[in-house]
């Protein structure tokens, strides 16, 4: 606390001070972390949510770190949080419910879909601490399997982690092969025979399950090598020792609407964030530093790391962060689910030549080669902000 106290104490004159480090920016510059996210959308989302403090609160931290994981720590996955209200699943305020409900009625899948997302909420709401969830593919040659497991100390607090995997339309062999391996015995025998099964017979997990290892199992299954899985997992870890008091700093400068210094303090926040993964990769038993500084906070804050698109394989579509909250919220009343939100993530179309693809395309467009920075560039002529 005596940190954060410090912080705020000083933290509108260290804004003044660093504000000449930030001069008008040119068409050439470097890409920004802003090019990927928008605080002023938070900003307007803390105006506008009909959420208690502590909600809007726990959101918007959460999104940093997803954040951080996938453009500074590189880990080969997304996340998402959800608040348990009245026995169903809350993103951001807007229960999940409704929205698969209304895909129920488009076709069989995502009645199925409906069905084992309706298995999993009841599962939670009576206590479950976690849940497998596996997608086998629907029109190209993926599958996802999302997991959900209970924070431990905040038992109304549930995250689900999004993974992908490769494997042929028809071809359930690596779905079998992670139900095997999750439960430890033939998957045939559990019924589990067609795409139909996956989707409606999640794998439902009790008070007893050890939900760190769980996670390492699907990333194994999924073609993640355990190096990588420790590195994301150390990553982590260090950004919540590290990095708490500067994201709770960074909260409350959402919350209070001054814009200003909550871009500084979140450039100083992944400025660190991408120096942590460095150097975690480097010396992976370093230890960890819990006291930050406000001269460690002066420093990253007039710093420039490198930022490129994410790096989990659900979200790499240039042009756009389809698990930045604002895009959930948008496809959420609009009446997409969470399961249909993740498809349309894996679909791009470039907005200077229309090629289509129906998979991650990574940072460049594979038609005619406009990379997200240039296009970037070219709509900040226009006075356009890519969030």
């Amino acid at each position: 606390m005596a940190v954060i106290e410090r912080f705020k104490a000083g933290f509108r004159n260290q804004v003044r001070k660093l504000d000449s480090l930030f001069p008008e920016q040119n068409n050439d510059r470097a890409p920004s972390i802003f090019d990927y996210y928008s605080v002023a959308n938070e900003i307007e989302f803390a105006r506008n949510a009909q959420l208690p403090a502590e909600d809007a609160n726990f959101y918007i931290e959460d999104n940093v770190r997803r954040f951080l994981g996938e453009f500074a720590g590189q880990v080969p996955y997304t996340n998402l949080a959800y608040k348990m209200k009245d026995g169903a699943f809350s993103y951001r305020g807007v229960d999940l419910t409704p929205s698969y409900e209304r895909t129920a009625q488009n076709s069989d899948r995502e009645l199925d879909e409906y069905i084992g997302y309706s298995r999993i909420q009841k599962a939670f709401a009576q206590g479950a601490s976690s849940a497998i969830w596996i997608s086998p593919p629907k029109t190209a040659d993926y599958g996802f399997v999302f997991y959900f497991s209970r924070d431990e100390e905040n038992p109304d607090q549930i995250r689900e982690h999004v993974l992908r995997y490769s494997e042929r339309q028809g071809d359930l062999s690596t779905s079998k092969n992670m139900l095997k391996k999750v439960y430890g015995k033939n998957e045939d025998s559990l019924g589990y025979i067609t795409d139909r099964d996956f989707l409606r017979k999640p794998v439902i997990g009790t008070g007893d399950v050890h939900t760190t290892e769980d996670l390492q199992i699907i990333m194994s299954a999924v073609g993640i090598n355990k190096e990588k899985v420790d590195e994301s997992l150390r990553f982590e870890k260090r950004v919540q020792k590290e990095l708490t008091s500067w994201i709770s700093l960074y909260s409350s400068a959402v919350l209070s609407g001054d814009i200003d210094s909550a871009e500084k303090l979140l450039l100083a926040i992944y400025n660190r964030a991408y120096d942590t993964h460095s150097n975690t990769l480097q010396f992976p038993n370093s230890p960890v530093e819990e006291n930050l500084t406000e001269a460690n906070f002066n420093y990253y804050a007039s710093q420039m790391r490198t930022v490129t698109a994410g790096s989990c394989p659900v979200t790499q579509n240039v042009f756009n962060d389809p698990f930045g909250p604002t895009n959930i919220l948008e496809k959420l009343l609009s009446g997409k689910s969470i399961n249909g939100l993740v498809s349309e993530a894996q679909h791009f179309i470039c907005p200077e030549c229309d090629f289509h693809a129906t998979g991650p395309v990574g940072n460049v467009c594979p038609g005619c080669k406009l990379t997200k920075e240039d296009y970037v560039k070219e709509a900040a002529k226009n006075g356009v902000e890519i969030c």
